[in-house]
Order: C-alpha cells, then structure tokens, then sequence
C-alpha cells in the first residue's frame, strides 16, 4: 500500500495499522526524520506500535546545481555569517559561496542540475529500546547523531562550502 500523503492522526493510526498486515509506504510533509517522529508520537501513537510495525524514517529535500561556467562568489553579508558559522572545523577550509548568474551553457538559469538529498533513520535495535523507554526526541537525535547520522541540513551546507549550491 503506498499512501501520497498523511495528513491526520486518524489516518496515521490506521495506516500503522494497516502495517502489522502488509507493507506501507506514507508520506509524512516533515523537513527532518525527527519532526516526523514527533509528529507521530503527538498522535498518541505507542512506541510499542512505531517499534514494531515501522522499518524506517526519510526526509528528502531536493537542491539546484549551481554552473560551474558562471557562477560568482556570493559577498553578501548572509554568506559572510554563513561562512562565520559553519567554517570552524579543518575539513571545511572552502572560502566562498557563490551564487547563480546565468550563461548559454546552463540556459541563463545558472544552475546545471539537481540533486536530491535523504535523511534516513532506521528502526534499529537501539532507536527502537530508547523509544520503549520513553527516551526524549533531543537523545534520541544526539544518540543517532553519535552513530553515524547524517542530517539534510549537513549535507546541505556541505554542499554549500563546497561551492555546489547557493544559498537559494
């Protein structure tokens, strides 16, 4: 069953229903796995009911390639606060943002491509005990974030530092 999208507890309920029978691909409209998490436990879901019947929690956002042929250095003074911000570790030592201009090779649009970033969560054994245990959203993140999880806002100023994408 592949339901388009759920937009109320009630059929939230009856889609994890549903799941105990059969297979079930929803969509949830959240910027993060986490959002969604909470929204499905403000739904008075069970963790007992998400454990068992749920495999796993994408976010997806889609971002725009930025032309290499045309794109310019972003000065403005968001960039500088962005650049401020995020280049305090060694392995971001990128400089600049740039921002879309236009040429012929991109079609004035100065962007070339998209590409599509996911945040995936699993329901492994330990999301799945620390749901049991009523653990809070903020340990839950900080523990899959010790565990190797990469966020959609990671990638994306990874993205960004690396001259990829603009701030658009």
């Amino acid at each position: 069953l592949v339901i388009d999208h759920i937009a109320s507890d009630v059929v939230l309920a009856q889609s994890l229903d549903f799941a105990g029978k059969a297979a079930v691909f929803a969509s949830l409209d959240f910027s993060t796995v986490f959002l969604m998490l909470a929204y499905i436990l403000e739904c008075q879901t069970k963790p007992s009911v998400i454990a068992s019947r749920v495999l796993s929690l994408m976010a997806q956002y889609s971002l725009r390639v930025l032309c290499q042929e045309c794109k310019q250095k972003n000065t403005s003074d968001v960039s500088k606060q962005i650049l401020d911000r995020f280049q305090t570790t060694a392995e971001n030592q990128h400089t600049d943002i740039y921002r879309a201009v236009g040429c012929p090779v991109c079609n004035r649009s100065g962007y070339v491509d998209r590409i599509t970033l996911f945040e995936i969560l699993p329901l492994d054994s330990w999301l799945k005990d620390m749901l049991l245990d009523g653990a809070r959203l903020h340990d839950i993140r900080q523990t899959a974030l010790k565990r190797g999880f990469h966020s959609l806002e990671q990638k994306g100023i990874e993205l960004l530092l690396s001259g990829h994408t603009s701030l658009e």
